[in-house]
């Protein structure tokens, strides 16, 4: 349940931000072990040196992401927010999402 929460307000942290956004399409699956896999495409309207701003400095993560943000560039990185800007994001209610690159 919490994950689909935690999906849906990622969903619309997206739509709101790239409201320029051309078209949305929906490439989720289910893995062969049975989880189900949320995952949208959309091309927004900037270069892509924005774009990448936007994904790697925790000031701008903060604008579309969450109130808190933090992220760790590298191989087996992740990043992780918090929706409660009055925590931190050492606090339980941090939020860590796996980066696959």
């Amino acid at each position: 349940m919490f994950l689909k929460k935690f999906s849906i307000s990622i969903l619309l942290s997206l739509c709101i931000f790239f409201t320029k956004a051309q078209t949305v399409k929906n490439t989720s699956y289910v893995t062969s072990t049975g989880e189900k896999v949320l995952r949208l495409e959309l091309i927004v309207p900037v270069d892509r040196k924005t774009a990448w701003k936007y994904f790697t400095k925790n000031e701008l993560l903060t604008k579309w992401i969450a109130p808190l943000a933090h992220i760790y560039l590298k191989t087996g990185g992740f990043i992780l927010t918090n929706y409660n800007k009055d925590k931190s994001l050492d606090d339980s209610s941090a939020i860590r999402i796996s980066l696959i690159i």
